[in-house]
């Protein structure tokens, strides 16, 4: 049977894996309780039934939030860059061992240089991946619980928010199919100029005897001249990218609160009313569960879309934290892309006889 990478990966790892995912997923959950802390501090700061105590409560939640979410993120990028290190180790270690036993018809298959392109450029790459790994589940899910709680808090507003959202899914797709062939491109370049180098080194007495240095420097520059191009290729998208997922949470922000502010003008021209109940005892109680809360266990409201302070602070703040998954989203679908090429590559030298 065919040796996988992957899987002997997932079985030596699963456990840093596991520990590194659980404070991501709690370091998630503490960056999405600030927006609502917010809207709870305002909304204290607004009404009067509210005892005094709760905005203390209220202020210390944004300190244990804050601090807990930095801990647990500092938690989760040490392990997975230990993790990484390991995986990287263990891959070198591998394809080593894999070398000096190769058979001589895949001798005749694999140069110098491309077994020491397995050990450095395909095992960083995967070294580099690694902390990538909790991104590919931890950034949709941040964004699908902000895009709803937008959906609570700027009703049929979010749609702008969520039109262009999912105008980024294709785009995405498409930078991290381009990516991917991209690397494969310079990949076979990148081979290509150690080979040509280590013949060079081989035979330099060779070379220098026959004075046929300016013949090998044109032709090592070509090689690296179109590895260069493949280099250059991804850099331009991989800025594209970066630019557009960086710019994507003001487009969204604009869009939410403009049709937010049409809604309004549209509703209030045909005399539309929009009644919101708001149960603020089942939020006390999941917030603050130890706390007795005796005022009104629900709050009807009339949404008139009149943007105030509560509702475009606690926005802005969801928007914020829209934009470091996003930021990261393209990075994440490139590293990833590259792993998964270079594990392919290993996978295939060390399944050969």
């Amino acid at each position: 049977p065919r040796a996988s990478v992957l899987k002997a990966f997932l079985k030596t790892f699963w456990v840093p894996l596991l520990v590194s995912g659980i404070w991501k997923f709690i370091q998630s959950f503490l960056v999405l309780s600030q927006p609502i802390l917010l809207y709870s501090l305002i909304w204290f700061l607004d009404e009067d039934y509210f005892p005094w105590y709760y905005g203390i409560v209220i202020c210390l939640g944004f300190l244990f939030s804050g601090a807990g979410a930095a801990i647990c993120a500092n938690l989760t990028y040490h392990t997975s860059i230990r993790m990484g290190f390991n995986f990287k180790a263990a891959i070198i270690a591998s394809v080593y061992k894999k070398s000096i036993r190769l058979s001589n018809k895949a001798q005749l298959k694999y140069t110098q240089g491309q077994i020491t392109n397995y050990m450095t450029v395909d095992a960083q790459r995967l070294h580099d991946a690694v902390p990538s790994i909790h991104l590919a589940w931890s950034a949709p899910l941040q964004i699908m619980i902000a895009l709803f709680l937008l959906l609570l808090l700027l009703s049929f507003a979010s749609l702008g928010g969520f039109i262009i959202m999912l105008l980024l899914i294709p785009f995405n797709a498409l930078v991290a199919r381009g990516m991917g062939k991209l690397r494969r491109a310079t990949l076979k370049y990148t081979d290509k100029r150690v080979k040509l180098t280590n013949e060079m080194i081989t035979g330099i007495r060779v070379i220098k005897f026959y004075a046929w240095e300016s013949c090998f420097e044109s032709a090592l520059g070509k090689v690296r001249n179109a590895e260069l191009l493949q280099i250059f290729k991804t850099s331009i998208i991989r800025s594209l990218a970066g630019f557009v997922n960086k710019t994507t949470p003001l487009f969204v922000a604009l869009a939410s609160f403009s049709l937010y502010a049409l809604l309004g003008l549209i509703f209030q021209h045909l005399g539309i009313r929009v009644l919101v109940t708001i149960p603020i005892g089942t939020i006390v109680g999941a917030l603050l569960p130890f706390l007795n809360y005796d005022g009104p266990q629900s709050v009807t409201l009339e949404d008139d879309f009149n943007l105030t302070a509560q509702k475009a602070f606690t926005a802005l703040s969801l928007f914020n934290i829209l934009h470091s998954p996003l930021a990261l989203l393209p990075a994440m679908l490139s590293s990833l892309t590259e792993a998964r090429v270079s594990i392919r590559r290993i996978g295939a030298f060390l399944n050969e006889e």
